[in-house]
């Protein structure tokens, strides 16, 4: 085989040319050409003086593609700008450094978020549970059937009629529900919006309807109550999505508020007279 020999194209090449014209073919050639030539009396992103912004680079261009043929630049500038912008924003980017972190080690992260976990929910004089439906739980400790659900929420589907109640967690900002709660479900759950829209219920087959930081006064006051309410029973509950209705399938609720429902504090010599950020369960 002589040295000189051209490579062999690749199979995607071969296949872009059977669906290329040769009208096409040579609009790319010009396309190339035309950019050989631009970059090189112009320069590229990487060696521009300061003073030629991307606004003025796509004037140029404008004005050189003019020179060859008004046609030519009717057609062509759209492909020619979003190219320029293209290789614009590719060269902004490389003036930024990535800062990599230090990933730790994943069984360390879940022991640290155990700690974190129970520390929270295990601080009495913080943390308040309360049952709307106590014969649902039976024997079971609030903060038990806490736990229980939200690992259920985290890695087991709902089904029908299964009687689980819903999760709402209130109280103080900042004091780290989001962090332990929400963080959680904002991967694995649907976020709810309150806006009108018939894609808002879309919940593509997610486990979790999260109400993030919700007003509870006006979600009960609005609209969807009804619809909320046969969502968390696993009732049917129909929805619109896009021109057309369907039925949500069963799904779990978890929704958190800053706001106290509750008016409890704990007078200790320690705490002194403190709100407190709570957890109520809801059927």
């Amino acid at each position: 085989m002589a040295s000189n020999e051209e490579a062999k194209p690749t199979p995607l090449q071969l296949s872009s040319a059977f669906l290329l014209t040769n009208k096409e073919k040579l609009t790319e050639t010009f396309i190339q050409d035309f950019l050989n030539g631009f970059e090189a009396e112009y320069g590229t992103f990487d060696n521009l003086p300061a003073d030629i912004s991307l606004q003025q680079q796509l004037a140029l261009a404008e004005e050189k593609l003019c020179q060859c043929s008004i046609l030519i630049n009717h057609k062509i500038t759209p492909m020619i700008r979003d190219y320029i912008k293209v290789q614009f924003q590719k060269h902004l980017s490389s003036k930024h450094v990535e800062i990599k972190m230090k990933e730790e080690n994943v069984y360390d992260l879940a022991e640290k978020y155990r700690k974190c976990f129970n520390a929270f929910f295990y601080d009495t004089h913080s943390v308040h549970f309360s049952v709307l439906n106590r014969t649902a739980i039976g024997d079971l400790e609030l903060i038990h059937y806490f736990y229980l659900m939200f690992y259920s929420m985290s890695t087991a589907k709902r089904k029908s009629g299964d009687r689980c109640l819903c999760l709402l967690l209130v109280g103080r900002s900042s004091t780290g529900k989001s962090l332990l709660c929400e963080s959680v479900f904002q991967q694995l759950g649907h976020n709810y919006v309150n806006d009108k829209g018939v894609g808002r219920w879309e919940t593509n087959g997610k486990n979790v309807l999260l109400m993030y930081d919700i007003q509870v006064s006006s979600l009960f006051q609005s609209q969807d109550i009804t619809k909320l309410k046969a969502i968390c029973r696993t009732e049917p509950a129909s929805v619109k999505k896009h021109s057309k209705t369907t039925t949500i399938e069963p799904i779990h609720v978890f929704g958190t508020s800053n706001q106290n429902l509750f008016s409890h504090t704990f007078l200790t010599y320690e705490r002194g007279n403190v709100n407190l950020k709570k957890i109520i369960l809801l059927a």
